[in-house]
């Protein structure tokens, strides 16, 4: 099972999105499930295969809750040897690079694999994903769900 994290109201983009990957991930055989990062616990994370994360750019940096399930997965961590997609979004230009940086980082050290492409959307409350600038990005989101089905 794949683990869509994020942190979001149901209504919100970035579930709009998590709920877009999981819908593909269905597409493809597998289940998913979504959650937000302060939703779920150390020992849960044990039942995921891999990981996809939608992280919204708070403080130009990642949400404290996504931070805060890091550093209690343990030591050594439970994410480690977990296959992890990173999808970055903010309110205006970059799409959370410099959190989602920062991000890869943190979970390097941990030991989990942070796959590619990571995928950065910009301006995420008018984000529209049947329109023909978010064509490469809508590509993007098949191509990470996919991989993470494989694994």
């Amino acid at each position: 099972m794949i683990l869509l994290l994020t942190q979001s109201s149901k209504t919100g983009a970035n579930y709009k999105i998590a709920e877009d990957c999981k819908n593909l991930i269905r597409h493809f055989g597998k289940d998913a499930e979504i959650r937000n990062f302060d939703d779920i616990g150390r020992e849960e994370l044990k039942d995921y295969e891999s990981f996809i994360m939608i992280v919204p750019e708070w403080n130009r940096s990642i949400p404290y809750t996504l931070k805060g399930l890091i550093d209690n997965s343990g030591w050594p961590s439970i994410l480690q040897n977990k296959d992890v997609y990173l999808i970055g979004t903010s309110g205006s230009i970059g799409g959370n690079m410099i959190g989602l940086s920062h991000l890869t980082d943190i979970l390097d050290y941990i030991g989990a694999h942070v796959r590619t492409p990571k995928i950065y959307i910009e301006n995420i409350q008018s984000f529209d994903k049947e329109s023909e600038s978010a064509k490469t990005t809508s590509e993007l989101i098949l191509k990470i769900t996919q991989k993470a089905c494989l694994t």
